[in-house]
């Protein structure tokens, strides 16, 4: 599962920081995973908050399992889905991939015909998509002005 969030001109900025030097385009290149890093745990903390207010039912003799409502992220239970969301450098390093290769990440996220959407991801995204652009620019502003 993939949700791409795209700048414009990305080449033209590329380029610029390779006429600065390696240490302008490393600067850019670890604040873009640091916003990967940053939607990562923000995507892991919102599956494993609890308590969650969807309905209870027994998994086993011993084990209770209280799901998520639709709207809210999904409840734990054996923490595949959050184990697996993991951060990947794409494009040079100039882009990251937040995500997972469990299905049932993308059933949950965006629902199916059976169950409502449990999003996940897509909030970690848009909860710190604020700090993230900031983060960038403003690497990107130094990297650009030789301050870097």
């Amino acid at each position: 599962m993939k949700i791409n969030v795209e700048f414009e001109g990305i080449e033209n900025l590329q380029r610029e920081l390779r006429k600065r030097g390696s240490a302008a385009e490393t600067a850019v290149k670890a604040a873009v995973m640091g916003a990967a890093f940053m939607v990562q745990g923000e995507a892991r903390t919102s599956i494993q908050r609890g308590p969650k207010t969807g309905r209870a039912y027994q998994k086993s003799k011993t084990v209770t399992h209280i799901a998520s409502a639709p709207g809210e992220p999904p409840a734990t239970d054996t923490g595949r889905l959050v184990s697996s969301i993991l951060v990947s450098p794409e494009d040079g390093g100039y882009a990251a991939r937040v995500g997972t290769n469990v299905k049932y990440g993308k059933d949950l996220e965006y629902g199916t015909r059976k169950i409502a959407p449990r999003p996940w991801l897509f909030p970690a995204i848009k909860n710190n998509t604020r700090q993230i652009l900031a983060s960038i620019s403003s690497t990107v502003r130094r990297a650009l002005d030789g301050r870097i």
